[in-house]
């Protein structure tokens, strides 16, 4: 048996493999995968190291909470962003305790991930206009 990374090139012996619908979205450059393959060549396991994209940061001045406008643009803006870029998917997370931005979150559509991460697709809800 062989250890070792699957060029990009060969990335298509994975086809109707779980992983495959990710690494449509991805390159070399943000995704490694290591498989396991037969003396013959076939591969029989496989694992993938995947950067995925993550938002970081949020935030909005006391004085402009209440009315939603900079949320919505936050929200429309950073669609639009990702979008653009290709990015299908993000990480982000709501720091431990913070019900707020969870609510706001699973409001969005995001699927937890772990206690505080989400995994958060913009497309799938598009149709939620309110942060």
């Amino acid at each position: 048996m062989t250890t070792r990374l699957l060029p990009q090139r060969e990335w298509d012996r994975l086809s109707g493999t779980p992983l495959c619908a990710i690494l449509a979205t991805h390159t070399e450059d943000d995704c490694k995968v290591l498989v396991v393959e037969t003396d013959e060549g076939q591969i029989v396991g496989q694992w993938a190291l995947v950067g995925l994209p993550h938002l970081e940061g949020i935030a909005i001045d006391p004085h402009h909470q209440k009315g939603g406008a900079v949320g919505r643009r936050l929200l429309q803006g950073m669609r639009a962003l990702l979008k653009a870029q290709g990015i299908p998917t993000v990480l982000t997370a709501a720091a431990d305790g913070d019900t707020h931005v969870a609510g706001l979150l699973a409001h969005l559509g995001a699927s937890p991930v772990g206690a505080q991460f989400y995994s958060w697709t913009p497309e799938r809800n598009a149709s939620c206009q309110q942060p």
